[in-house]
């Protein structure tokens, strides 16, 4: 059985490479609204967001393996608790971004001069409930990155460039979404997860290489 702290760094990096391919391959706007190419892009849309939620559960459980090397401090179990938001968040902002808005999209080509506006009223509303959950998910994942980064600190357990970086990327990038100087469109959304993405990779390797006997005691209770 592969020790738990590689499964969880394995875990990490398969999420966290899928988010960053998510990002790379989503499409525009612009480009779902082509009716010539809808078919393709809608498929894309909606395999690019069914990944992103599948990788959730991967990432959680990494986090996870993340909080037993840092020996379950109540801190760490706090920015488990937040990316769990997070990732509740993230969840229904694919769903909107993925399939609901897909689907009104679809169906906007087919509607009569009657129906035509109230679709586009609800791919409106559609848009908004995406930038909320995005927001919410871009902040609550920053605040489980900065808890973890002070855990990191106060353990000695791993690198402290890890945990200053952390705590950077914890403290900023909340700053510059709810200041508005970052908008969590494509662009600004998908700079923020490759961002978030390359302390989880950092943190992921520093994982597959340690020694589990190593660092905080651990809570398993060894049979005598």
């Amino acid at each position: 059985m592969m020790p738990r702290e590689p499964a969880a760094a394995i875990l990490l990096l398969i999420g966290t490479l899928a988010g960053m391919t998510v990002m790379a391959l989503h499409p525009t706007g612009a480009d779902i609204v082509n009716a010539q190419n809808f078919a393709g892009h809608a498929l894309l849309n909606r395999s690019v967001h069914g990944v992103a939620i599948a990788s959730l559960p991967l990432l959680f459980l990494g986090f996870a393996g993340l909080c037993r090397r840092l020996g379950w401090p109540d801190i760490a179990v706090a920015g488990l608790v937040a990316y769990g938001f997070a990732a509740v968040a993230v969840m229904i902002a694919a769903v909107a971004s993925g399939f609901i808005a897909t689907d009104l999209i679809e169906r906007m080509f087919t509607a009569d001069a009657a129906t035509l506006p109230i679709l586009r009223v609800l791919m409106g509303y559609t848009h908004e409930w995406n930038q909320a959950f995005a927001a919410i998910n871009v902040v609550a994942a920053s605040a489980a990155i900065l808890l973890w980064s002070i855990a990191i600190l106060k353990s000695g357990a791993m690198p402290r460039a890890l945990a200053y970086a952390g705590i950077a990327i914890g403290i900023l990038v909340p700053a510059v979404v709810i200041s508005g100087h970052v908008r969590l469109e494509i662009h600004g959304f998908g700079a923020i997860v490759f961002l978030h993405g390359a302390w989880t990779i950092a943190v992921a390797a520093f994982l597959f290489r340690a020694d589990s006997r190593k660092g905080p005691a651990s809570l398993d209770v060894e049979a005598h």
